[in-house]
Parts: structure tokens; C-alpha cells; sequence
């Protein structure tokens, strides 16, 4: 396992546990089979532990939401929501799903604490979410659903906030970290009194912050009898320095200033899209949810944007995100033998750029997925060449284009392009002053 996400994977049904402010509810399989269609493939295993454990399932939404956190916790389909749109969003995450040939139990939640890089580094950090919202997490699901439940493992993420000063500015971003960890040796962790077995446990799951793989360590000194491995990679981590920066800007949010224009701030810094657990379900969920904004989108932007017939706007697993795929057709007026990186260039500059902001009122607010991926196939006149150029831009930045506090370069900087399938750095002046490549 190495990244936080389902996708590609056959995918389970989402188990309702929708936490209101009137009582953790969780739907029957009964209600949620009645007119939807997102649940008409299910995966055997977890239709079967749903019809079991139902009311298992909605006694654990019960206590979490019973539970009083530190700062307010919420449970959520995705992670880095707004925390004012958080509370009236759709909050079914207590759910069933398939992870790399494993059956987990999924619960995702966003957590409204905001930790100071200045005073704690990503150890401190990912230890104080742990305390505080993983371990009730899992005092409140492993005693009802342990070792012998049916499933393999059970999989918490949760999002949490960083605030640190970058070239001079206050910034703020999320973290978003991931425990995979056993029944067995979830409760071990739930029962243990002091660092020494939870350690230990921990050694046996796996972290990941940020989707990247992640140990987090609670004792000052390695485990007893800890493998060779272990105790190398916990002095490794007591000699690297905390974290003085955030290593990421948050681009605009509701609780967080917009980034201030300056020169000296690359695009570059931009958040990516927290990672998410993307699956065949999830953009079912989204073809669903959002079919009347898309169905809106594509008749208002086809004058300009030339949406090809045979590949309808559709939603997309793509580098630990979901997005809303574009497919259209760029047509370049352009003489001479032009690289592929001059023609990705001017593809943005007079056609993807334009459509940014149509693209964005149809969607604005949307926080169940991470953006749009403007995917064209690029013709030049006279020229039997063809280029398939992708670019996947967040919602965030895009925000920022369409406020006119970020420039082109810097939106095209805090996505990702693809020509022809493979990644490019797309510099926009470099490339439109280039011949052939």
C-alpha cells in the first residue's frame, strides 16, 4: 500500500451513517437500493457485513457524534472541506470498502484544529490528531466490529490544519493523514497504557500523511527488541528538523485570507488537492449529484469550447483526486513546425483559458470533488500532427485565476499537464518562443 486512495479497485457500497444534528442516522440497505442506481453493483462481501452489522454501524456513528472533541470534528465523504459548507454536506462516511484486496472499514472526518509549524513539527502533529480524534474513532468502532467481524482492517482519515509564516506571509493548509490498521492491532493500540504498546502497534499498521508513507513515533527511544529496520528509521526521525514552513499554500478558503498578490511567490506553492478516496462508487456518486450543473456546463460552453461528441463530460480518478473531464478540440492557427510544448502553450493561452471561468460558475461551491481536467486533442493547421494535451487544475487555483490574483503560469503551476500521456512542465513564455521539439 502505498497511497491514500480506493481507486481502481471494484468499489463497495457507501454505508449511510450520516451524522445530523438530530442523531447519527444510518440508512437500510432497503432505503438505499430504492431509485439508486449508484448502489446497482456492489461488492458481495461488504453488501453482506452491511446487512449485518447495521446496527452495529450506527452505534458507533452515535458515540463519535456523542463524543466532545478538542476543536470540532465532522464526519465527511472529503477531506478539507469547508467548515461552514461541512455542516450541511453529506456526511456519510462510515462506509465499507475494498483496498488493495482488503475489506476495511473507512471512516474519513475533517478536524477544525489548526496546529503551529512554529511549535510542532509533523511527528507532534500527526501524534496530537491521533490522540485526539483517531483513538475515540477507534474506541468507539473496534469493540463493536474486532477480530473475526468479517474485515480486514480499518482505515481513518482525517484532516487537520497547519499555519506558519512563508516569504513573509500567514498561510494556512491542511495535512491530511491515514492510519490502515488491523483489529487486532487496534485494540491493542485502544488498550494500551502507555507509548511503549501503542508503539508497537503502530509499528504494526501503516500511516501516511499527505499520501505519502509516514511512521509516527511516540517513544523516546526505540521499542524494546524493535527490528534493526525500526530502530534506524526512528533515529533517522529524531535527527530530522521540524518543520519551520508550511510546505504548501493554501490558494482561498472560507476561513483563511486569499494569498496576497506578490512576485515572489511561485505558483508552485500552490496546495494540491488533498488526497481522497477515490473509487468506482465515489464517481458513480458524483455522475449522479452533479448531473444537472454538467448537464448545464456542456450546453453553455460548446460555442467555445468545441466538446467532442464520442467522450461526453464525465468524472475521473486521477492522481489521488476526482475531477470532471473536459474532452474538446483545439484548433491552432499557427504557421511552422511548432514543438509540442509551443502547442500545449498556445492551446491554454487562446482556448483553455477561456473557458475557466464559464467552467467554474457552473460548478462553484463544489467540494465532493477536486476540479476539472480540460483534456483537448490539439490540431494544427496544415500540419497532420496531433497532440493530446491534459490539464487538471483544483479548484482552488482556479479560484484564484478567476479572482485575478493568480496569473495563468501559476494556475498551470498548482495542476498537472500531460502531453500524450506523459508529464510536462509547462513554462508558458519559454514554450511559445520555441520551435520544433
Amino acid at each position: 500500500m502505498v497511497r491514500i486512495s480506493f481507486g481502481g479497485v471494484a468499489a463497495v457500497v457507501f454505508l449511510a451513517c450520516a451524522l445530523v444534528p438530530a442523531g447519527a442516522q444510518v440508512r437500510s440497505p432497503a432505503q438505499m437500493r430504492d431509485g439508486n442506481a449508484r448502489d446497482s453493483a456492489r461488492d458481495t462481501g461488504a453488501q453482506a457485513l452491511e446487512q449485518k452489522y447495521l446496527p452495529e454501524l450506527k452505534a458507533i456513528g452515535d458515540e463519535i457524534e456523542a463524543h466532545k472533541f478538542p476543536y470540532h470534528f465532522y464526519l465527511s465523504r472529503a477531506l478539507d472541506g469547508n467548515e461552514a459548507r461541512q455542516q450541511q454536506s453529506d456526511r456519510r462516511s462510515i462506509r465499507f470498502e475494498r483496498y488493495e484486496g482488503q475489506l476495511v472499514l473507512a471512516i474519513t472526518g475533517n478536524y477544525y484544529a489548526s496546529y503551529s509549524t512554529k511549535l510542532m513539527d509533523k511527528n507532534q502533529r500527526v501524534r496530537k490528531t491521533m490522540e485526539d480524534v483517531v483513538l475515540p474513532l477507534l474506541r468507539a468502532a473496534s469493540p463493536r466490529l474486532s477480530e473475526g467481524a468479517g474485515f480486514d482492517a480499518f482505515a481513518i482519515e482525517v484532516s487537520h490544519h497547519v499555519r506558519g509564516n512563508l516569504l513573509g506571509l500567514s498561510a494556512e493548509n491542511p495535512e491530511n493523514i491515514m492510519f490502515v490498521i488491523s483489529p487486532e492491532a487496534a485494540q491493542r493500540l485502544i488498550a494500551a497504557a502507555t507509548p511503549a504498546p501503542m508503539q508497537s502497534a503502530l509499528l504494526d499498521s501503516k500511516v501516511f500523511l499527505d499520501g505519502e508513507p509516514f511512521q509516527l513515533w511516540l517513544t523516546d527511544a526505540p521499542p524494546e527488541n524493535a527490528p534493526a529496520e525500526d530502530e534506524l528509521a526512528w533515529q533517522r526521525a529524531r535527527r530530522a528538523p521540524a518543520a519551520k514552513t508550511p510546505a504548501l499554500v493554501r490558494v482561498a478558503s472560507a476561513e483563511v485570507s486569499p494569498l496576497p498578490v506578490a512576485t515572489t511567490v511561485s505558483g508552485s506553492l500552490f496546495k494540491p488537492p488533498a488526497a481522497r478516496l477515490v473509487t468506482p462508487q465515489t464517481l458513480q456518486s458524483l455522475r449522479l449529484d452533479h448531473a444537472e450543473a454538467v448537464a448545464g456546463l456542456s450546453k453553455a460552453l460548446e460555442p467555445q469550447a468545441h466538446l467532442v461528441s464520442y467522450a461526453p463530460p464525465d468524472f475521473i480518478g486521477f492522481h489521488g483526486g476526482a475531477y470532471l473531464q473536459l474532452s474538446l478540440r483545439t484548433d491552432l492557427d499557427l504557421s511552422g513546425d511548432a514543438s509540442r510544448y509551443k502547442r500545449a502553450a498556445l492551446a491554454f493561452d487562446d482556448h483553455i483559458s477561456h473557458l475557466v471561468r464559464p467552467a467554474l460558475a457552473y460548478l462553484q461551491g463544489a467540494a465532493d470533488f477536486d476540479g476539472i481536467s480540460f483534456s483537448s486533442t490539439v490540431r494544427q493547421s496544415g500540419n497532420e500532427r496531433v497532440e493530446a494535451v491534459e490539464f487538471y487544475f483544483p479548484f482552488k487555483s482556479m479560484e484564484c485565476y478567476v479572482r485575478y490574483d493568480c496569473s495563468g503560469q501559476m494556475l498551470i503551476d498548482s495542476g498537472l499537464v500531460l502531453i500524450n500521456g506523459e508529464r510536462v512542465t509547462l513554462t508558458l513564455e519559454t514554450a511559445e518562443m520555441s520551435a520544433r521539439n
